[in-house]
């Protein structure tokens, strides 16, 4: 995949060049400094980088620019061996400023000698690696050897000056980085010096093939003599994959644009046509078919994810409509969310606010131990079916959330009536649905707002039944009856005068496996508060359709919990009771 992605890359960069790169370069916090041998130190303008850093600043494209290409592969490849200067050519030396304390820091004459050595006599490094060796000779060939009076100079330069330069700053863990004044050319030449016979895994794999060798990339595989389970068993190569000198240069400066891209934290890659990211907060908003890449930001740009998408699309098939089935919360600050989500963002960030705290955008890969959620049951959840919501939201692919939608989001509303969060519960139960409309769930959305309207309707016509002759205060339906059980729980409760009750007592209720244990829960209800049960047919009516339902069908959970959310339909003024009232 990474060839194909690559060759998309290659076209892209045909036309742009480094700019594609460089123009969204992000430099490390720290000061920076170009330098010529004519100045001094302690004068020496500084230019200090931080993350409010304005980007778009000349001085900031310029280091962007020399930044770029001057850093190493890894540091397991480092030209000073001690690995306290971390930069990769003649022209520059980057360094820790905590490195650079007089009394405990790491830097001294002789590391800035043997860095200086390394560069003056490359061939010096590689003269155990014999093929690293082969590389280095044919670039020495076709580009010559290092200006080592030059390198001298700036070595020079360096011990001279970069003590002043240093006690100027405050000497914290960011960088100090100094820059010879040259042109950029100079810099692109010597910085490949370093970078051919170092870019492959470890030359010891690479085999020449007519004039071209190929190696193992060093991006985001690991391969060594310590590690033979990484090797490939079962072909004649053992090698995951074997790639030509000029193709390997192309995929470093194609981690290196993924790098920009981590750095921004637009960790979602979409490879197309083009090659675009995203970052958490956003969704791609074109359709899309192509390769899809999650990476993050490590030592280099790491692939964590990567898929073939054959249709993504950012609009949805179908708008989810999310009704008022449940329209009355508590209180003045109660919000009912309502209205009509037309695309994966408007559904991501409404799942996120009302089923998980607002904590789902921000922690799709955070580690467990990091994620901040009180509720226990809400964080079982998120790291539960996370993945299955980042292949919906950011794949296009909702058949995973579509075979854990119903269970998550009843498990979630339970949570939150148990709580006492019936606000939450109103919008949960409305968004649910909604959803479960959309995936064409026979209990979802549209279908499950006439259930209920059509329910509550004909229920409150049978319970303001004062004299029955025509025995119409029966339960037609299984419903009805659940619905009833759940206004009847919310009376009882309503009852309950404790200083600590809780909503946890229709648990029992919910996950009930028959109708039997239903009413002999209600039955204990009724002797519990039948010291404060006024005298109300519609209280009568309501117990009796419940009392002389049967059924053997599966509780129906859904039914019950709208019945317990609705308004009580037992306290429900008559328009006769509303008249007299105003007449008052």
């Amino acid at each position: 995949m990474i060839n194909e992605i690559c060759k998309i890359f290659s076209s892209e960069y045909g036309k742009k060049g480094d700019a594609l790169i460089v123009d969204n370069y992000t430099l490390s916090p720290g000061d920076y400094v170009e330098f010529t041998l004519e100045d001094s130190g302690d004068r020496v303008e500084i230019f200090s980088v931080d993350k409010k850093t304005d980007k778009s600043q000349d001085d900031y494209r310029k280091f962007a620019k020399m930044d770029c290409i001057s850093g190493l592969i890894s540091m397991n490849k480092p030209v000073d061996p001690t690995k306290v200067i971390h930069s990769n050519n003649m022209y520059t030396f980057y360094v820790k400023k905590e490195n650079l304390d007089p009394s405990k820091g790491k830097l001294n004459v002789e590391i800035i000698d043997k860095y200086y050595d390394i560069l003056k006599n490359p061939k010096d490094k590689y003269k155990n690696k014999k093929k690293s060796l082969e590389l280095y000779l044919k670039f020495e060939k076709e580009q010559g050897k290092p200006d080592g009076e030059l390198i001298d100079k700036i070595r020079d330069w360096i011990k001279q000056n970069i003590y002043k330069i240093a006690s100027r700053k405050s000497l914290d863990k960011t960088y100090l980085k100094l820059f010879y004044n040259t042109d950029s050319k100079n810099y692109e030449r010597e910085s490949q010096r370093y970078i051919i016979p170092n870019i492959y895994n470890s030359t010891d794999y690479n085999v020449k093939i007519g004039d071209k060798v190929y190696g193992l990339p060093d991006f985001n595989i690991g391969l060594n003599s310590k590690k033979p389970y990484l090797e490939n068993k079962t072909r004649k190569s053992k090698l995951p994959v074997l790639v030509d000198s000029s193709t390997i240069s192309m995929e470093k400066k194609l981690f290196d644009y993924f790098m920009n891209y981590a750095q921004e934290k637009k960790n979602y890659i979409y490879a197309g046509s083009d090659i675009d990211a995203v970052d958490y907060k956003e969704n791609k908003k074109d359709d899309f078919k192509g390769y899809f890449l999650r990476i993050n930001k490590g030592k280099e740009a790491e692939i964590a994810d990567y898929d073939t998408i054959t249709e993504y699309r950012y609009k949805l098939k179908r708008s989810i409509e999310v009704l008022p089935i449940i329209n009355g919360g508590a209180g003045k600050d109660f919000e009912l969310f309502l209205g009509v989500l037309n695309n994966l963002g408007e559904v991501k960030s409404r799942i996120s606010e009302v089923f998980f705290n607002k904590y789902l955008e921000n922690n799709f890969f955070t580690e467990a131990k990091s994620i901040n959620l009180n509720d226990a049951r809400v964080k079982e959840c998120l790291l539960k079916y996370r993945y299955g919501l980042y292949t919906w939201f950011y794949k296009g692919e909702d058949f995973l959330a579509s075979t854990f939608w119903n269970s998550m989001t009843l498990y979630l509303l339970c949570n939150s009536i148990n709580q006492g969060n019936i606000n939450k519960a109103v919008n949960q139960f409305n968004l649910r649905h909604a959803v479960l409309y959309y995936f064409n769930n026979e209990k979802g959305g549209k279908s499950m707002d006439a259930v209920v309207k059509s329910v509550r309707k004909s229920i409150d016509e049978k319970i303001n039944i004062k004299e029955d002759p025509e025995y119409k205060v029966e339960a037609e339906n299984d419903e009805e009856y659940y619905f009833c059980i759940g206004q009847l729980l919310k009376y009882f409760y309503s009852l309950n005068k404790s200083g600590n009750k809780s909503y946890s007592f229709i648990n029992p209720f919910l996950n009930a496996k028959s109708s039997e244990f239903i009413k002999e829960k209600l039955r204990k209800l009724f002797i519990k508060y039948d010291y404060a049960i006024q005298s109300s047919f519609r209280f009568n009516n309501m117990y009796y359709m419940v009392s002389s339902y049967n059924t053997e069908g599966k509780v129906d959970q859904d039914i019950i919990i709208a019945g317990f959310l609705c308004p009580n339909l037992i306290y429900k003024k008559s328009e006769k009771e509303n008249q007299n009232e105003e007449a008052n």
